[in-house]
């Protein structure tokens, strides 16, 4: 009789919202906490995806220097925004606050 392993492949999916009220809005602390998240989760070697409202315009990469940094440090992680466009848009603004990020 021969034995068949089967590997499975199990991925990582967290959801994540980040209140745009104070305290709990402090990006500073999202920041750091997303971060380290990343990091434990990047110690798992899984298809990760990490997905929310984050209330923290990507669109403002280029012009704000705090949301440079942030998007930094999650390129440095090795994860990629998977939403490139607006994600709330109005007759006033268009924003890019909610966040799917892939990693693997």
């Amino acid at each position: 009789m021969t034995s068949k392993h089967h590997q499975t492949n199990t991925n990582i999916i967290g959801v994540i919202y980040r209140p745009n009220t104070p305290p709990q809005a402090d990006t500073n602390i999202f920041a750091t906490t997303l971060y380290d998240t990343m990091d434990i989760v990047n110690a798992e070697n899984k298809k990760t995806f990490l997905m929310g409202d984050y209330n923290i315009d990507l669109l403002k990469y280029n012009s704000n220097n705090k949301i440079n940094d942030y998007a930094d440090n999650i390129f440095l992680r090795g994860f990629l925004p998977i939403i490139t466009r607006p994600t709330r848009i109005s007759k006033t603004s268009a924003t890019l606050i909610d966040h799917i990020y892939i990693y693997k």
